[in-house]
């Protein structure tokens, strides 16, 4: 088991380093993505204005609450707490965040298909990475600059 420390973006050698067990910190712009997001790209045809090229996505289902905007809340939302939800249940975006947004690294809880790993992530030079579900939503809410 390794050690690595990443700044966002990542290039697929980056990706094609680690191994199962890795301990993976990464800096910087991380993108929290939900179900609905997804639906709305990838059914619905709406286009992202984000580059996620070579970033990484967390399965989430944030809280945020609404607030005047400021400097530090550009967009009038301020960030109670993040958590990360189930990833089985979005299996079917995988492969065209991948594919057409340049994806590198999904980050939730549960887990993935093994079929869905090998088929997608594999040839991509992306990798999924689990962080624990229950209890951290406010620690990982800290690390949210903005919304």
């Amino acid at each position: 088991m390794a050690d690595h420390e990443f700044t966002m973006p990542v290039t697929e050698d980056d990706i094609r380093k680690l191994k199962i067990g890795d301990h993976v910190v990464l800096q910087d712009t991380l993108f929290g993505i939900r179900d609905a997001t997804q639906i709305h790209m990838f059914d619905k045809g709406r286009e992202t204005r984000l580059d996620l090229d070579g970033h990484a996505v967390i399965h989430t289902a944030p809280n945020v609450k609404k607030v005047p905007v400021s400097n530090s809340c550009p967009a009038g939302y301020q960030s109670i707490c993040i958590g990360t939800t189930t990833s089985a249940r979005m299996e079917r975006f995988t492969r065209p965040l991948m594919e057409r947004n340049g994806v590198r690294m999904i980050i939730g809880k549960g887990g993935m298909t093994s079929k869905d790993y090998r088929e997608h992530f594999v040839p991509n030079g992306a990798v999924y990475l689990t962080t624990v579900g229950y209890g951290t939503g406010a620690l990982l809410g800290r690390g949210i600059k903005q919304v």
